[in-house]
């Protein structure tokens, strides 16, 4: 997290107002950003706490804008549908603020639902040298017709998707459903919210992702479970139960990978 904020001051020099949700975790990563800044002063933010509402985010939001750059730290999925909201108006989310995560946004007028304008996103292991890059990408989708960005941002979402998905014959991997599902759920959002855009896409797909997501949803439970059991230290793989989930997990790996089997070849 230390690298992440000094690289988020490389790209933003400067912050007017550092603002964080109450809750501890926030706060302390707002602590190690305010010390990236030459030990920044804190605002802790009780419209920034868990389930407060997006409007009155905005609200707040609204009468700080006099104060220049602001940074918030928050939590999720909150922040995700705030900056979601506050970019197109709609809760989505079809940007995820995963931990490490940030985007920067400008407001040419007031601050409202839809308002706002995407400057930059940074992924959780995106470089600060590599700022340039991503907010030249945003500006050349701004530049494209809409149909076109919108092809190109689920054509995106597609490929992390399958990429994942050629990660799930590998036992080892842990995060390999996790992801994939993740990468299922966000092209399903980017078709959602971008439906206008992509006439031509079928809304069985949209169905057809729904029910890939629902099928993986107990093998991800199952790996959530084994991981705590072998963390605890308990053989997972001994007794009916460890036996089961680690069944339901193979099994949700092959409907993955079938999952994306047939939607391959119904493309062709």
């Amino acid at each position: 997290m230390e690298r992440g904020a000094a690289g988020l001051r490389q790209i933003v020099p400067e912050i007017e107002l550092l603002a964080s949700s109450p809750l501890r975790r926030a706060a302390e990563t707002a602590d190690i950003i305010a010390q990236a800044y030459g030990d920044l002063r804190v605002e802790r933010i009780a419209e920034l706490a868990p389930a407060a509402g997006i409007d009155r985010v905005i609200t707040w939001l609204e009468s700080q804008r006099a104060r220049g750059t602001i940074a918030v730290v928050g939590h999720e999925p909150d922040l995700s549908q705030t900056v979601c909201a506050l970019l197109a108006g709609t809760n989505g989310p079809f940007l995820e603020l995963r931990k490490g995560a940030a985007c920067l946004l400008e407001f040419p007028s007031a601050v409202g639902r839809g308002a706002a304008t995407l400057d930059w996103f940074l992924g959780p292991s995106t470089s600060a040298a590599s700022a340039r890059t991503v907010t030249e990408t945003a500006r050349r989708l701004l530049r494209r017709p809409a149909a076109a960005s919108a092809a190109a941002i689920g054509l995106a979402r597609l490929g992390e998707a399958r990429a994942a998905c050629t990660r799930l014959a590998n036992e080892s991997d842990r995060d390999a459903l996790h992801d994939f599902r993740v990468a299922v759920r966000r092209l399903r959002t980017v078709l959602r919210a971008f439906r206008r855009e992509l006439k031509t896409v079928p809304k069985k797909l949209e169905r057809q992702l729904r029910d890939l997501t629902r099928a993986t949803s107990g093998g991800r439970d199952a790996e959530v479970q084994l991981a705590w059991l072998a963390q605890a230290g308990k053989p997972a793989g001994r007794g009916p139960r460890g036996s089961a989930l680690a069944s339901s997990r193979g099994a949700t790996r092959r409907i993955a990978t079938r999952g994306r089997t047939a939607h391959g070849s119904s493309q062709r």
